[in-house]
């Protein structure tokens, strides 16, 4: 009973941290062209938070891997994700925005990571299906970005944007104040955190078709899908809640999926599963 309460909380904490995501990443791209920005400026806006991103992503793990505090790690981002993000909305002009979300996307790289990593601990010493958080996660997403379609509609946008978003921010402080403690054996951590064991993962033909498969899969469903947005309304004329119903599409048969998983993954052996 005692570990199936703990496994709500990182459900709840990956319904609300991915829900936030589900709030903002779909709609962020309309917000900007309603402030004025044309397709060059958005596109810069986009592309270079994605890339410092990528290069700030590893400086957060090298962080907790040296400290091993990731939770407070994640409180730290978590922390920087909400200050982020009222800066960003006080925003009017172009470069203030482009600051503002150099500075939203360094802060909240390194929560999800670093909750990954206690979530997968967890499950591993607890026989946990962690399949069923991340399916928490996508539902999070699926249900608010609805929310802040709905809404959007009645309000506008500006609000239902940050004010959703920063809610759940706040209540993933509080569910990640509430992990569970996850424990690393000794021979592990020196596997785990070794300049060797770097080595051996990048020379690791099975690590390299993961990144490969994830790389490409991730890079043209993103790029189709933060501009699927301007698209429907500004081309199309579209109400705002055509993306509520877009996300109830496209995403319910990913929260329906990652519930089982699991099973697929241990039958199928993972190539197979990912092909």
């Amino acid at each position: 009973m005692l570990k199936s309460n703990k496994l709500i909380i990182f459900k709840l904490f990956y319904f609300c941290m991915i829900g936030g995501i589900g709030a903002f990443a779909p709609y962020i791209n309309i917000y900007l062209e309603s402030k004025g920005l044309s397709g060059s400026q958005i596109g810069q806006v986009t592309s270079i938070g994605l890339v410092l991103t990528v290069l700030v992503m590893p400086l957060w793990g090298m962080i907790a891997d040296k400290t091993k505090r990731h939770k407070v790690l994640i409180l730290i981002s978590l922390g920087l994700t909400l200050l982020a993000l009222y800066v960003y909305a006080k925003q009017t002009v172009y470069i203030g925005i482009l600051l503002s979300s150099i500075f939203l996307n360094v802060a909240r790289c390194g929560a999800l990571p670093m909750a990954d990593t206690q979530a997968m601990n967890y499950c591993q010493e607890t026989q946990g299906n962690y399949g069923s958080i991340r399916g928490m996660g996508s539902l999070g997403y699926m249900l608010v970005s609805m929310t802040v379609g709905f809404a959007a509609d009645k309000v506008g946008l500006d609000g239902p944007l940050f004010g959703i978003y920063a809610a759940l921010v706040c209540a993933s402080i509080f569910l990640a104040l509430n992990f569970p403690k996850t424990h690393i054996k000794e021979e592990e951590k020196k596997e785990r955190f070794s300049m060797q064991a770097v080595k051996h993962l990048i020379t690791n033909k099975n690590f390299l078709f993961i990144l490969l498969t994830l790389s490409l899969t991730t890079a043209l469903i993103d790029s189709a899908h933060m501009y699927s947005g301007n698209h429907l309304l500004y081309t199309l004329n579209a109400p705002v809640n055509i993306m509520s119903w877009m996300t109830l599409i496209t995403v319910l048969p990913e929260v329906a999926f990652l519930m089982v998983a699991n099973k697929f993954f241990d039958q199928w052996g993972y190539k197979k599963f990912y092909q």
